[in-house]
């Protein structure tokens, strides 16, 4: 039996991915910490409520932008660090 870790690589192809622990918003788990890993860029996201209590991701607020250098140039990061992405999920009854 898969974990979120592989599941989601598995579903994405996506490499250099890392998740840690969990957090439950609207019933539904979420990883609390989504880690992107690439030459010279290190991205940390976190799952949380928007202002209108809608599940987003964002980048967490502890992230500078000498984490990820690739980003510095024009201004490319702070766009990041203010940009949230909303999070949906399809039920099928």
């Amino acid at each position: 039996q898969g974990g979120i870790d592989s599941d989601i690589k598995k579903m994405t192809n996506v490499q250099n991915v890392s998740f840690s622990g969990s957090v439950t918003l609207n019933n539904i788990i979420y990883p609390n910490f989504l880690y992107f890993n690439a030459r010279d860029c290190v991205l940390k996201f976190v799952f949380t409520y928007d202002a209108n209590n809608h599940v987003i991701i964002k980048l967490d607020p502890s992230m500078v932008v000498n984490d990820c250098k690739v980003l510095a140039r024009n201004n490319e990061f702070e766009h990041l660090r203010n940009s949230e992405y909303p999070v949906g999920s399809k039920v099928n009854w």
